[in-house]
C-alpha cells in the first residue's frame, strides 16, 4: 500500500510540474523618438547638443556623425541610461608586465583594469605582454609587437630602471600610463600615477613638532624617503634627533629606545613597511618613551596595521594618504576579482590610469576627478588616524 501511494504521489507531482523556460520578453529599454517632420543637418545638431539634448539624441542617431559627435551621443546616452545607437569600436589596451620585477602587482593591476572595463559595458580587447626583464632590447621587441597588433594605449607598472630604458625608445604613437612612478622630466606621451612622497612629507612637516626621530627601511624606497625627510627637516628648521635604519631581521630596539631621553616629546617618523612599523610602535609603548606623535606617509595606510598593533600603540599616529577619490561600485568590483583599490595605492593608481585611457579612447567624461599636472597625477593629501577599527579622516590646521 505504501509503495502504491508513493508511486501515485510521484505521478501526480510529475503531472502538475510545469516546464520553466526563460521569458522571451525583452527587458525594458529607454528610447527617444522624434515626432518632428523637420530634418536637421549635422551643423545644427552640433550646436544643439547642449541646448536641446533630447532633440540631438532623437535626430542624430540616423546621421553619419563625425567621431566627436558620436562621442557626445554616447556620453549623453550614458547620463540618461539610454542604449546607444552608436558603436565607436573596441577599446584596445595593452599591459606590459615585468612580472619578475613587480611581484604580485603583475596580477593585481590586471584585475583592476579588467574590473574597470567590465564596469564600463563597452567592448574591449585587453592583452598582457609579460616580459622577463626591463632591458632596452626587450622593450623594443615588445613595442614592435604591440604596434603591429594595433594597440596605442598601454599601462606599464615599471621600476625606475625600466622607465629609463623605455624612455630611450620611440613611443610617440603610444599613450603610456605608469602607475608605479612619478616623474619630473615631462616625457612626451607618458602619464605617471606615482605618489608624490615629497609633497606628503612636506605636509607632514607642517604639522610636526620640532624634534624628529626617524626610522626607515633599508630598501631603495626607505632610503629615498629618509633622504627626503632629512632634507625637508632642514627646510622646515626641524631637528633630527635620530636617524635609524631598521633591517629586515631586527626585532629588538632596546639599545635605541630604553632610557632614551631624547625621544621624550619627539615626533617619530616611520618610513617603514607596516610590519616593521607595528614592531617599532609596540616597543615605543613598551619602553614608555612618551613621544608626541607618530607620523607616516602612504606606506602605512594599510588595514593590516589595525590588527598588528594595539590601539594604545597607535593612538598618537597620523598618516598622510593620497587615496582620496572613491567609487564604491568599482572598488567592490575590483574586490570581487581579488584586487584592493581602497588601501593599495598602486592598484588605486592603476584604476585612475585606466580611467584616463578609457576617456582618451572614447572621448567620455572620466569617473575620477583628478588633475594631471606636468604628466603626473596631482594627488590631494588627507590626514588619517588609525582608530580602534578603521582609519578616520581628520582636519589638521
Amino acid at each position: 500500500m505504501k509503495l502504491i501511494t508513493t508511486l501515485f504521489l510521484m505521478s501526480l507531482t510529475m503531472l502538475l510540474a510545469k516546464e520553466r523556460l526563460p521569458s522571451l520578453i525583452e527587458v525594458p529599454k529607454i528610447i527617444i523618438l522624434s515626432n518632428d517632420v523637420q530634418t536637421y543637418d549635422i551643423k545644427y545638431l552640433t550646436n544643439q547638443k547642449k541646448n536641446e539634448p533630447f532633440l540631438f539624441l532623437a535626430n542624430a542617431k540616423n546621421k553619419k556623425l563625425p567621431l566627436n559627435l558620436k562621442r557626445a551621443y554616447i556620453r549623453l546616452s550614458k547620463k540618461l541610461n539610454i542604449l546607444s545607437d552608436f558603436y565607436i569600436g573596441v577599446a584596445k589596451i595593452a599591459i606590459i608586465l615585468p612580472h619578475k620585477r613587480i611581484g604580485h602587482y603583475s596580477l593585481s593591476t590586471s584585475k583592476v583594469i579588467i574590473s574597470y572595463l567590465i564596469a564600463k559595458r563597452q567592448a574591449f580587447k585587453l592583452k598582457t605582454f609579460l616580459i622577463d626583464d626591463e632591458s632596452i632590447e626587450t622593450f623594443q621587441d615588445t613595442l614592435d609587437t604591440i604596434r603591429d597588433e594595433g594597440y596605442e594605449h598601454i599601462i606599464a607598472p615599471l621600476t625606475p630602471n625600466g622607465l629609463e630604458n623605455l624612455s630611450q625608445l620611440d613611443t610617440d604613437q603610444f599613450t603610456i600610463f605608469i602607475p608605479t612612478l612619478r616623474d619630473e622630466l615631462r616625457r612626451n606621451k607618458f602619464i605617471f600615477g606615482g605618489v608624490n612622497y615629497t609633497e606628503q612629507i612636506q605636509n607632514i612637516m607642517r604639522i610636526s613638532g620640532e624634534k624628529i626621530g626617524l626610522f626607515y627601511d633599508n630598501g631603495e624606497l626607505g632610503r629615498r624617503l629618509s633622504d627626503i625627510v632629512v632634507q625637508e627637516a632642514e627646510n622646515f628648521q626641524k631637528e633630527i634627533i635620530l636617524n635609524e635604519s631598521v633591517r629586515t631581521r631586527t626585532s629588538n630596539l632596546e639599545n635605541i629606545m630604553k632610557n632614551n631621553e631624547e625621544l621624550v616629546n619627539s615626533n617619530i617618523f616611520l618610513n617603514t613597511p607596516v610590519v616593521k612599523s607595528s614592531m617599532i610602535m609596540s616597543q615605543l609603548t613598551m619602553y614608555d618613551n612618551n613621544i608626541s606623535t607618530i607620523l607616516s606617509t602612504q606606506l602605512n595606510y594599510n588595514p593590516i596595521l589595525l590588527s598588528l598593533t594595539q590601539y594604545n600603540d597607535r593612538k598618537s599616529m597620523i598618516i598622510a594618504n593620497a587615496i582620496t577619490e572613491n567609487n564604491e561600485y568599482l572598488n567592490d568590483l575590483s574586490r570581487l576579482l581579488g584586487a584592493d583599490t581602497v588601501y593599495d595605492w598602486i592598484n588605486y593608481s592603476t584604476l585612475l590610469g585606466i580611467d584616463i585611457l578609457f576617456s582618451d579612447i572614447y572621448g567620455t567624461d572620466r569617473d575620477f576627478n583628478v588633475d594631471i599636472v606636468n604628466n603626473n597625477i596631482n594627488y590631494d593629501t588627507d590626514f588619517y588616524v588609525p582608530e580602534k577599527g578603521r582609519f578616520e579622516k581628520v582636519l589638521i590646521e
